[in-house]
């Protein structure tokens, strides 16, 4: 049910401004009885956008994100685009692993961005675009990525859009449409640890929120889990197969 935007936004403000950091996470699970979850989400991000460390840390706890128990049949992925690079080669190899399992699988991108068509079998449904999409005009992808989410019955999203500014609250909206969330990074911690754009900052409280975090070695794990205890290190298998070959010995001065 919808009681209206401005209705919603004065609820959040109530929610972030005028409720007790212990009562949020509660009050939270209370409004999903009047708005819709990209209603929530989106008003979240408006209201917070300055600062979102202190509104999604108050929030953690809340019922709202605690996804039923059941088998996984229907699982999301999400990345920006289908494209020929290493992280959309694990995308697709994905797709079809979970479809060799039994399981249906929803392909998340953003519009005007692939290169190639996805997997047979595959349902793919196109996003409102990231670039230039701020706060005040996240409610069109929040309310796309609600209706893929629940339309399909999908049990699992995995958001591999890992540093984006928009992954935060692509995972919150999931988390209040009642779905299980996994973040697949693809890249090293340091990427953040040394990154200057304040949007990388929210992303280790933000994933605190997530039911799994999978990263790619040791050190990425212990980083991770400094604000997420569900975290899970994968084999990074290189994308061709390396033979060993004879080499010809070197003459002379030559190098090779």
């Amino acid at each position: 049910m919808s009681l209206g935007n401005n209705s919603i936004e004065q609820a959040v403000s109530q929610l972030l401004d005028k409720t007790l950091p212990s009562k949020r996470p509660e009050k939270l699970t209370l409004l999903l009885k009047s708005y819709e979850p990209a209603q929530i989400a989106s008003s979240i991000y408006s209201h917070a956008q300055k600062d979102p460390i202190p509104a999604l840390s108050s929030i953690r706890g809340s019922s709202a994100f605690q996804p039923a128990a059941h088998k996984v049949r229907v699982v999301a992925i999400h990345y920006m685009r289908i494209g020929l690079g290493g992280a959309e080669d694990v995308v697709i190899r994905l797709c079809n692993l979970w479809m060799s399992m039994g399981m249906h699988v929803v392909l998340l991108t953003d519009q005007g961005k692939s290169e190639q068509e996805p997997p047979e079998g595959v349902t793919w449904i196109e996003l409102p675009p990231q670039q230039d999409r701020y706060a005040d005009s996240y409610l069109e992808r929040a309310q796309a990525l609600q209706h893929a989410l629940l339309d399909n019955h999908v049990d699992v999203f995995v958001n591999n859009q890992w540093t984006s500014q928009l992954a935060p609250w692509d995972l919150l909206t999931a988390k209040l449409c009642g779905v299980a969330t996994v973040v697949h990074t693809h890249g090293a911690y340091t990427e953040l640890a040394t990154s200057v754009f304040d949007g990388h900052k929210v992303l280790p409280v933000a994933y605190s929120l997530a039911d799994g975090i999978v990263c790619l070695s040791d050190s990425d794990a212990a980083f991770w889990r400094l604000s997420n205890s569900r975290v899970y290190r994968t084999v990074n298998l290189p994308r061709y197969s390396c033979k060993k070959e004879k080499v010809s010995k070197l003459k002379g001065a030559e190098l090779l």
